[in-house]
């Protein structure tokens, strides 16, 4: 259920990041990663950022059309954006008149290289995501992962080791690209450097590295190639002996994930609110009411009901309508 979150509102209805087939008079896209934006071109009017409108276009191939980058009133409510630091362009929407609605989507309270962080505000409901809702999801600080990872490819360099860095083709590749970008020679997969021409294009300072080619036109090793998991495990890395490394906040379970994906290290660098971030951003809000989607959104909320919060998860629920139409 959690795939198209409908909010009734008075006079109208908003579709939260719908996939399929939406429902509602105006559809509200948070970021661009697959799992939160349309399949199909419709005319229903589309409200999200800029980047993020143009990255959408950019990964369906056809341009979003009706769409609204900026504050809105409607029916004596005002519908504004605001930054969650997922990745570029990503929005929580907060939904205001007498009673005030937060819907996070994916966000961080973690500033990262050139992404801001989501700024929890209080609200009298919250929609919430819980991808790392379980109490075992707590992230060591960026800069102690960054360090790690560095220390790691500075030792693989040494050896003449080329190295694979894998992290998934929008958000999580950009950051490599500019955590990385003093190592060289650094390749990018081809469809990175689509992501990353975009990111230049919204004034993202991501230095502009070679294409991926084949075997024969890479330079002689150590050199970075930074991809996505599938290209990262292909033969072809394992015929230059390419140690590999792969960049999640599933990383927290090192060993399990180690095996999993077959690479050589893992580091648990993400783009979510880790579990405490995700009590705090509560607390903060300290709302009447939570919906809690995505993830471990039964664990959460029953953690946060523990706290004293009326907390939901909208897996269970038979119906994907949340109704605020007396609000």
């Amino acid at each position: 259920m959690n795939d198209n979150i409908i909010l009734q509102l008075p006079k109208f209805k908003i579709a939260l990041d719908p996939t399929k087939e939406p429902q509602g008079n105006i559809i509200f896209i948070s970021h661009s990663h697959a799992d939160h934006m349309l399949r199909k071109k419709t005319p229903i009017p589309k409200l999200c950022s800029l980047e993020t409108e143009k990255l959408v276009s950019a990964r369906r191939n056809h341009s979003l059309i009706n769409t609204i980058n900026e504050e809105l009133s409607i029916n004596n409510l005002n519908l504004r954006m605001v930054d969650t630091g997922h990745v570029l362009g990503s929005r929580a929407l907060v939904i205001e008149n007498d009673k005030k609605i937060v819907f996070t989507s994916d966000f961080t309270l973690r500033e990262r290289e050139f992404l801001g962080k989501f700024i929890p505000e209080k609200c009298d409901y919250a929609i919430l995501e819980a991808t790392f809702g379980k109490e075992k999801y707590i992230f060591p600080p960026s800069e102690e992962i960054v360090k790690d990872a560095k220390d790691w490819i500075e030792e693989q360099f040494k050896k003449g080791c080329p190295v694979v860095l894998m992290g998934y083709t929008l958000g999580k590749a950009q950051l490599l690209c500019k955590i990385f970008e003093d190592f060289a020679p650094i390749y990018l997969d081809k469809n990175i450097k689509k992501i990353n021409d975009i990111y230049r294009e919204c004034g993202v300072p991501l230095l502009d590295f070679e294409r991926f080619g084949q075997n024969k036109q890479l330079k002689i090793p150590p050199w970075i190639l930074i991809t996505s998991p599938q290209s990262g495990r292909a033969k072809l890395m394992r015929k230059v002996n390419a140690k590999t490394a792969f960049f999640s906040g599933w990383a927290i379970d090192e060993e399990s994930y180690v095996h999993r994906m077959k690479v050589d290290r893992v580091f648990p660098l993400s783009d979510h609110a880790d579990f405490n971030e995700l009590v705090e951003t509560v607390e903060t809000c300290n709302p009447e009411k939570v919906f809690v989607s995505h993830g471990y959104d039964h664990e959460f909320a029953a953690h946060l009901r523990k706290l004293g919060f009326d907390a939901e998860p909208l897996s269970f629920r038979e119906s994907p309508l949340i109704d605020f139409s007396e609000i």
